[in-house]
């Protein structure tokens, strides 16, 4: 009888070991594409630090260049987003033009005050958290509430998951650098205007096509001149070569 319950008590410990460790790597493949796709970015945006970066749009905004003023703080709060004297700049810039602030909750602000690679960690954290209260439970280990730790762990887990995913750098995130840029149906400088598009105001690019970029905005939709719009990380679709 000894010798059944012990390995009914194996068996028990390697199926709930399993089951963590299948969790764990199951949630860290949705974690870590996050992760890895913000540090890209960061890295793309760095060869400067944030400083650098903020230092250069004060420069550009003193050559009236507010647009592109703009487009390096954008990067700057990329690389580092609770620099306080960066995103007050960039609130001032954006004022200066008659631009609307971002229109953030409370929640979404504070998820926003970390990066999505801490965010990413958070989660991992999480996650080896409540793998190793799985292990415990196994083994049949009292002295800690193992339940309850696994609980908090996952929750962790799932809570900076989320949060990795809303402060992830949007893709084709882009910012107008020219004055009053006109959005048009069609990819040629004849062709009926939608919109206007804003200098420093920001937009999506969806494709490019010779010289053009159709983009997403506040306005509307329409095709801009490529080199009138850069994109807060360079090198992605829509970005202007050397960017």
């Amino acid at each position: 009888m000894k010798t059944e319950g012990n390995d009914r008590l194996i068996r028990r410990a390697r199926a709930l070991t399993l089951v963590g460790s299948l969790a764990m790597a199951f949630a860290a493949m949705l974690v870590l594409p996050v992760s890895s796709a913000h540090a890209t970015s960061a890295a793309r945006v760095t060869g400067y630090s944030a400083r650098a970066l903020s230092a250069r749009g004060d420069a550009e905004r003193a050559a009236h260049h507010p647009g592109r003023a703009i487009l390096d703080y954008e990067r700057a709060q990329l690389v580092d987003p609770r620099s306080a004297s960066n995103n007050d700049a960039l609130a001032s810039a954006r004022s200066s033009l008659g631009l609307p602030a971002p229109e953030d909750g409370r929640l979404v602000s504070a998820l926003h005050r970390l990066s999505a690679d801490e965010w990413s960690w958070i989660a991992i954290g999480g996650l080896a958290l409540a793998a190793a209260a799985l292990v415990g439970l196994a083994w049949q280990l009292r002295r800690v509430p193992l339940r309850t730790v696994a609980f908090v762990g996952a929750i962790v887990a799932a809570t900076a998951a989320v949060g990795a995913i809303e402060v992830a750098p949007q893709p084709g995130a882009a910012v107008v650098v020219g004055s009053d840029v006109v959005a048009r149906v069609a990819p040629f400088a004849q062709a009926d205007p939608v919109f206007v598009a804003a200098e420093g105001s920001r937009v999506v690019v969806e494709r490019t096509r010779g010289q053009y970029a159709w983009v997403h905005g506040a306005l509307g939709d329409g095709w801009v001149p490529a080199d009138q719009i850069e994109t807060i990380v360079p090198g992605v679709p829509g970005a202007r070569p050397g960017a």
